[in-house]
């Protein structure tokens, strides 16, 4: 292996291929030169370009540049209308979250305060929540009464108004009339005040 024969083979091997693959690119070159000359002399960029404007329909170069103008200028124009509708969206999406964080935590809060007032705080279960569009929360919740029996209730709380079915005559009315519209549903804060949140 250190014969001086075959390192000069192999320098030469290297060479001869690296000549090859010159020549080849070189080759190459020249032939996509030849292939472009029509079209550039014609005012395209390249033979592709000028393929690309025949396929479009335009022959005459100046033309199929102000094309391609209109068309860059009309994809702005359409990223720009979807980065504001995004933006839009975004602000949009950020302002529903604190809207509903923030009728969480008050719903929550009620809820928490609802409890406390029990004659037996640890037997409360709530069942459902809802809130209306006036900001009333509805509570519908189980718990134990003064003779241990667990008993159903319900409550509603909100917009300067407050009643609990244990509370005395008028409240059915006052719950049917506040509570029976159409509600938006508030299951988190079942979930959290159930497990201890």
């Amino acid at each position: 292996m250190d014969d001086p024969g075959y390192k000069g083979l192999a320098v030469l091997f290297v060479g001869l291929s690296a000549g090859f693959a010159i020549w080849a690119a070189d080759s190459a070159m020249i032939a996509q030169r030849e292939k472009d000359r029509p079209a550039q002399v014609a005012g395209f960029k390249d033979d592709q370009d000028m393929t690309r404007a025949k396929e479009a329909g335009f022959a005459d170069s100046a033309a199929w540049r102000a094309e391609i103008k209109r068309r860059d200028d009309a994809s702005a124009a359409e990223r720009e209308r979807l980065a504001v509708a995004e933006t839009k969206r975004k602000v949009e999406e950020d302002e529903r979250k604190k809207i509903s964080n923030r009728r969480f935590n008050e719903g929550l809060l009620y809820a928490k305060a609802l409890k406390k007032s029990m004659k037996n705080p640890d037997s409360f279960k709530l069942e459902l929540v809802t809130r209306t569009a006036d900001g009333i929360y509805c509570y519908e919740y189980r718990a134990t009464n003064s003779f241990n029996a667990v008993v159903p209730g319900r409550a509603y709380i909100g917009a300067g108004k407050s009643g609990t079915s244990d509370g005395g005559a008028g409240f059915a009315s006052q719950w049917n009339k506040l509570c029976a519209r159409g509600t938006e549903n508030m299951d988190l804060i079942v979930y959290a005040l159930n497990n201890g949140y």
